[in-house]
């Protein structure tokens, strides 16, 4: 049986691919949320020249994943499943406690919790691409974490509200960045969601939260 045509992730490793891929997941959540855009739209939100959209479009075009609605166009059943089923997407939350910067965007990976970059190269990751700080939170059995050691659930029961609050889930992360410029948060949010996810389907060693936990509490002994 041929494989069926689809968008996937499994053309790289590491944040490299967040680069390569993050003005198509931008558009994709652009036309998840509005339901159609026009041309000029989905280049100011994919940041490329009007010139350099057609050829992103044209991937989407051989997936079966758009379609024309008038002057718009927008998604098609099999594009929002294939968005839907990459489990990645832009949440609206911001922090001045845990997270660094003034302009704030976060992106929520699914399965991302056993197998997440370590929180340090996240922010070592973030602050290359731009932004000036990034956080994570991860849930993992039934807790909710900011790495290496805080239980969220008990240290911060209130925050910890406003994060189950974006919707998640049991083996999920929730990445935020900041920065002072909202459109660098955005983007290096979704650069850094789609490293994460490209982790999970890579089959990446999981990421041991307690070790990380203990070996920090160790190190500040």
């Amino acid at each position: 049986m041929g494989k069926e045509p689809g968008f996937g992730l499994d053309c790289g490793y590491g944040s490299g691919i967040g680069c390569v891929l993050e003005p198509l997941f931008r558009i994709l959540d652009l036309l998840s949320r509005k339901g159609s855009a026009d041309r000029k739209e989905l280049a100011e939100e994919a940041g490329i020249e009007p010139s350099a959209l057609e050829g992103v479009l044209g991937v989407f075009r051989s997936c079966g994943w758009i379609r024309p609605v008038d002057a718009n166009l927008c998604l098609t059943d099999v594009g929002r499943k294939g968005f839907s089923d990459l489990g990645l997407k832009y949440v609206d939350f911001s922090s001045s406690v845990y997270v660094v910067g003034d302009c704030q965007q976060g992106v929520l990976v699914e399965g991302a919790a056993d197998k997440f970059l370590d929180p340090a190269q996240v922010r070592d990751m973030a602050s290359t691409i731009g932004s000036q700080g990034a956080s994570l939170f991860v849930m993992k059995g039934g807790r909710l974490r900011f790495p290496p050691m805080w239980d969220l659930d008990e240290m911060d029961p209130g925050f910890a509200s406003m994060v189950r609050g974006t919707g998640i889930k049991e083996g999920d992360v929730l990445a935020v960045v900041g920065s002072q410029d909202q459109e660098v948060s955005r983007s290096v949010a979704a650069t850094l969601g789609l490293a994460m996810k490209q982790l999970t389907i890579a089959g990446a060693e999981p990421f041991d939260l307690e070790e990380m936990s203990i070996r920090s509490r160790c190190q500040g002994s």
